[in-house]
């Protein structure tokens, strides 16, 4: 998906499983990709999200509700992914480099805490 995205966009990308090739330079997407674990960290971090409001609200969450905001974090989880691995490509940023991991942790606070907690925050008020 993310280099039709690219290729859509007018960048000469291609996909060969699960290595992406972009302007000559190949980049390879590892099944244990720290992306993948940040799907877990989204969904714990926004069961904290949700344990906050019901401690600052007093209020208890229905298994309806937690279930509705845990495929909410999921989404958002997974979008944010397609971001990171957009972002790590297009400027061909490896494993190796320090700034690989920083661009997971603010595409995840960027695109699931932030928008999870707002959106949490706005259906509790």
């Amino acid at each position: 998906m993310t280099a039709k995205s690219l290729t859509f966009i007018g960048m000469d990308a291609q996909a060969d499983g699960n290595i992406i090739l972009l302007n000559g330079n190949d980049f390879n997407v590892e099944p244990g990709c720290v992306g993948l674990n940040m799907l877990v960290t989204g969904l714990v971090l926004g069961l904290f999200i949700l344990a906050h409001f019901e401690r600052q609200y007093q209020r208890t969450f229905n298994f309806l509700q937690v279930t509705a905001a845990m495929f909410l974090v999921l989404f958002l989880s997974v979008f944010s992914n397609y971001v990171r691995l957009l972002t790590l490509v297009v400027f061909y940023i490896l494993p190796e480099n320090p700034l690989h991991e920083v661009v997971g942790i603010v595409c995840l606070v960027l695109y699931v805490l932030l928008p999870f907690y707002w959106i949490i925050r706005k259906t509790i008020l």
